[in-house]
């Protein structure tokens, strides 16, 4: 959202501060004449923020009236200039590593005359005044002044020199030589047009060698920036189909350093060019980018019209990007387990079905056994992948692909570990397949394996859920027991098992059981965690048992503990049937226990009682709402995260009237126009889950209101854009509405991924089958 909001200032400023970033100092005089306007719109602006907290409170406790959803942009005022201005000079300074980019009078004059010429020299493709002027930059010490747009402007004039590529008059060395230079330094800035046009002039001339020298010296660039601690480039690169993948240490264990997507696609061309696969991947896992497929595609285009080329260069980028996620296990298995959340099976299978080629094709790649790793099979395929796979197919409820992974497993030689053990035993339980958890756990102690604390809790807890009650503490005693020859785990993982078994206790209503459990684990471990508090009081909560869940929570500060935002979430909810007060008292409680409300605590309570979905959570959570938008906490606000949660919870509920419901969303989405709160792709993607995954049948309606409306706002649609709607349209049967929104996307000439692409097909045979089904297909 921050980028979103720079993107903004920049395009509406863009007149008023062009000098400005040629001469920074100038920066102080018109700050300073800003600031004598901004005293003049002072107190409009107070009226108009008055304003906007008394229609947000109204909003709130009375019932709000149907408003249409309209877009608004936050004007720029005399108000906000300043602050505008301070922030680009504060991001240019850190882009070049300066205390102070300060010139004197005489300074700025030379420095705006030079850039004059700079400019007269790009509009007639005058290639020795552009080098002299850049060259003269450097001797006066002026790069230090240079900023995105400087850069970029030297960058496109490189770039134009090669489109398109001269035929008649070939290049001179020398011409070359000054060509490189610009390109290489434009580059290392962040601007990267330059040096993608001259890779691909030789690229098209099939030199191969020239264009991964200039990839080789622009990495080590690249490399030597990182080791210095200077600011990487900002770059619009893209993210792999599905949810982003956090970056982790493992990321930063294997690569460090960023290149622009572009320049990697050039090298990877080049690499695809000279069949030299090994070598593309030993280098790209040395760079944090990665590359999506509406970028690949758009890049494509650029090469020569040879189709063999294209799809070699489309292979390559796949595997280097499934090679890239590998080599981060533990990034990989959220990934998974994000889509495995959204049922996205097939996206799942596709990436396995990739790393069975990698495996078992004619040219292997990837090792299945850690002493097989060689330069030849670089990638290794490690247990925690194996058990992702079986995790994220079994909570799509395919038990059938879970099955072929493991059979997989068993013909490659892979012996189940106990990462995969536990996997199998845990998709089982939340499948409510007891039986087959008991005969996992049976098969791993007769193939010689040994269980530990997380697979005795997945055993507990398949049998807890079962109403096992007996057999469940049965096996428990057996842990404890076993406690020894287990390591013994460390207090954390313990807690796990014990918590689990405390939740169990009190589900199956045997409440002094858990109790007595709790008592001895105050008295010889583990100690109860605030996890053991919250399990108490959720049971009590739910019971509406007030006066035990106020014992619990009055016995958190002594164990040494504070709540968290569950914890007070329970409270709220608890107290929500008995005080109007209920919101004051919890924050009055959280204050208590030393932790001052703030954004991120707030809106994760209001999350949980969204989440609870009952009358009381709903007025509790926009109680809370209403106390942020008055600034009754100092310092803290409602922000994008807090209006998503509630937005996406309205959404989704099927206790909500429809009419209701639509009017609580309009007025809740006004209130985010009304305070400039900018959505971002990641909160339409949410929104427009909640509504496509409802059974409400307005919910596509809503839906597409969110998509035109981030059209409206120049939010980036992706290829996740694509995917999450036409893939619940399909699953809402509404074939006709998501062929008319593919007509769209080719229209705009979104380039299609390889998922995106199979669920499109997918569509139309489809809705080619209903079409020759004829009327009895809707019957």
């Amino acid at each position: 959202m921050v980028g979103s909001l720079l993107r903004y200032g920049s395009s509406q400023l863009a007149s008023s501060i062009t000098l400005d970033f040629l001469a920074p100092s100038l920066l102080l005089r018109r700050a300073a004449h800003s600031d004598a306007s901004a005293s003049k719109t002072n107190s409009s602006a107070k009226r108009a923020s008055s304003n906007a907290q008394s229609q947000s409170a109204h909003i709130l406790t009375s019932p709000p009236r149907r408003r249409t959803i309209r877009v608004q942009s936050p004007p720029t005022t005399a108000r906000n200039l300043p602050n505008v201005i301070s922030t680009l000079q504060s991001q240019l300074r850190k882009f070049h590593h300066q205390l102070s980019i300060d010139l004197s009078d005489a300074q700025a004059d030379v420095y705006n005359r030079i850039l004059s010429e700079v400019r007269a020299a790009v509009e007639t493709r005058d290639l020795a005044k552009a080098w002299e002027l850049w060259t003269t930059f450097k001797q006066k010490n002026l790069l230090r002044v240079f900023g995105p747009a400087q850069y970029d402007l030297y960058s496109r004039f490189v770039a134009t020199m090669f489109r398109p590529a001269p035929k008649d008059r070939p290049f001179a060395p020398s011409d070359l030589k000054v060509l490189e230079e610009l390109a290489m330094a434009t580059a290392a800035a962040g601007a990267s047009a330059g040096l993608q046009a001259y890779m691909i002039y030789l690229i098209k001339k099939s030199d191969t060698n020239g264009a991964l020298q200039l990839f080789h010296r622009y990495l080590a660039r690249m490399q030597e920036k990182h080791r210095a601690g200077l600011p990487a480039e900002t770059s619009e690169d893209g993210e792999p189909e599905g949810r982003d993948i956090e970056a982790s240490d493992e990321l930063k264990q294997t690569a460090s350093t960023h290149v622009h997507g572009d320049i990697l696609l050039c090298a990877i061309t080049a690499w695809a060019m000279r069949d030299e696969f090994l070598e593309a991947i030993q280098t790209t896992l040395q760079t944090t980018t990665r590359l999506s497929s509406f970028k690949v595609g758009p890049f494509l285009r650029q090469l020569p019209n040879d189709r063999a080329l294209r799809d070699k260069v489309e292979m390559f980028v796949r595997r280097l990007e499934l090679a890239r996620l590998l080599a981060r296990p533990t990034a990989f298995g959220l990934h998974l387990n994000n889509m495995a959340n959204d049922r996205n099976e097939k996206i799942i299978q596709s990436f396995y079905e990739s790393i069975s080629e990698g495996v078992l094709g004619p040219q292997p790649w990837i090792a299945v056994q850690e002493s097989a790793v060689s330069p030849q099979m670089p990638i290794y395929l490690s247990e925690a992948t194996w058990s992702s796979f079986l995790t994220a197919f079994m909570r799509c409820r395919r038990t059938d692909l879970a099955g072929a992974v493991w059979n997989d497993m068993q013909k490659l030689g892979v012996t189940p570990g106990v990462l995969t053990w536990n996997a199998l035993i845990d998709g089982y339980a939340d499948l409510g397949d007891v039986e087959k958890a008991l005969n996992s756990w049976n098969l791993m102690l007769s193939q010689g394996g040994r269980p530990d604390a997380l697979t005795y809790r997945a055993v507990i807890r398949a049998l807890f859920s079962s109403y096992r009650a007996v057999d469940a503490m049965r096996r428990f005693r057996e842990f404890e027991k076993n406690l020894q020859e287990l390591g013994p785990p460390e207090d954390a993982v313990l807690l796990v098992v014990y918590n689990t078994v405390l939740n169990g206790l009190l589900w199956s209503n045997q409440v002094q059981e858990a109790r007595s459990l709790f008592r001895d684990m105050q008295a010889r471990g583990p100690k109860p965690d605030i996890v053991s508090f919250n399990t108490f009081m959720k049971y009590y909560a739910t019971k509406g048992e007030l006066k035990e869940l106020a014992a619990m929570l009055e016995a958190i500060e002594p164990a040494g503990l504070k709540g968290d935002v569950f914890t007070f979430s329970i409270v709220l909810s608890a107290l929500l049937k008995v005080r109007n007060d209920a919101a004051d008292v919890v924050i009055k409680l959280m204050r208590r226990q030393g932790l001052q409300p703030n954004t991120a605590t707030l809106s994760a309570i209001i999350d949980n009682l969204m989440k609870a979905q009952t009358p009381e959570s709903f007025k509790a959570a926009l109680q809370l709402l209403s106390k942020m938008e008055l600034n009754e906490f100092p310092d803290v606000v409602p922000n994008e995260v807090t209006y998503t949660s509630i937005l996406a919870s309205i959404h989704r509920s099927d206790w909500l009237d429809p009419q209701t419901a639509k009017e609580y969303t309009e007025s809740i989405w006004n209130k985010m126009v009304l305070r400039y709160v900018q959505p971002s792709r990641v909160t339409y993607h949410v929104l427009l889950k909640a509504c496509l995954d409802g059974e409400s049948a307005g919910g596509t309606q809503e839906a597409l209101k969110y998509f035109r409306d981030m059209v409206t706002r120049r939010v980036h649609v992706s290829g996740d854009t694509w995917y999450i709607i036409l893939h619940r349209l399909m699953k809402r049967d509404e074939l006709e509405l998501a062929l008319a929104l593919l007509r769209e996307m080719e229209d705009s000439g979104f380039e299609p991924g390889n998922a995106l692409t199979d669920l499109i097909q997918r569509i139309r045979r489809r809705a080619w089958g209903r079409m020759k089904t004829g009327p009895k297909a809707y019957i």
